[in-house]
């Protein structure tokens, strides 16, 4: 259920973008069965730039202007620059004033955000392909994930298939070293959600003792993980197949 970017291949050799992960031992893959699929590009989810309008996402002929929208997308570390639809010649997606990244892949776990200025009109994004049948195992780095993005159902806080033994708890919510799961309001940032593993069955909370377990992770939006630890952990996320 992982996935790797594709760096170059023939008949018989991928080489892929940073190698395995370093729990993929020698012959553990023997046999295994894979299938090679584009990533979505940002032409992709959103259409080419000409035609941004017609799905309410506002272009500019200009990098300066107020009044565009944008598409936001996490590094890892910070936000990068934003993307904006160029709708004079030469038409396209941008990044600054002149960084052409129509072919910009999102990969296959990332979220992104959607920066609306007031008065636009909503931006309706349809994302089609084949929803595996399988479990995806996706890593969760040290600091902070911008995950979600393209998940394709609703889940519940104890649904999501993180728990203790790929999740850090805490007793308290003044432990410092606890992972969280922070979700966006559309206006701010709401407080963590944190695993409280003192309790049998452990539970999600938000705060000192909001019960978090039912609250709901939505179909097509990001949300971030931040990870204390400085070590990965392997989070999988079951099919809804």
């Amino acid at each position: 259920g992982r996935y790797y970017t594709i760096l170059t291949n023939d008949t018989t050799n991928l080489t892929i973008t940073g190698g395995m992960d370093v729990d993929i031992t020698d012959g553990l893959l023997v046999g295994a069965k894979y299938a090679i699929v584009p990533y979505n590009r940002i032409r992709d989810v959103f259409g080419e730039a000409a035609n941004a309008l017609s799905i309410g996402f506002v272009g500019a002929s200009t990098s300066s202007n107020t009044n565009k929208d944008e598409i936001i997308r996490w590094s890892g570390s910070a936000w990068l620059g934003a993307i904006w639809a160029k709708t004079n010649g030469p038409i396209g997606w941008r990044r600054g004033l002149s960084t052409v990244v129509d072919d910009e892949a999102i990969p296959r776990d990332e979220g992104f955000f959607v920066r609306k200025r007031f008065n636009n009109p909503s931006t309706e994004i349809t994302v089609t392909g084949e929803v595996v049948p399988h479990d995806q195992q996706i890593i969760i780095d040290p600091n902070y994930n911008l995950f979600g993005g393209l998940s394709v159902v609703d889940v519940t806080m104890t649904n999501t298939g993180l728990s203790s033994v790929n999740f850090q708890g805490a007793a308290t919510s003044s432990n410092t070293n606890k992972d969280e799961v922070i979700e966006w309001s559309g206006s701010g940032w709401l407080g963590a959600i944190w695993l409280k593993t003192n309790v049998t069955p452990h539970a999600w909370r938000r705060g000192l003792s909001t019960d978090m377990n039912t609250n709901i992770l939505e179909a097509g939006s990001g949300y971030f993980i931040r990870r204390r630890n400085v070590s990965g952990s392997t989070w999988v996320r079951q099919s809804p197949l």
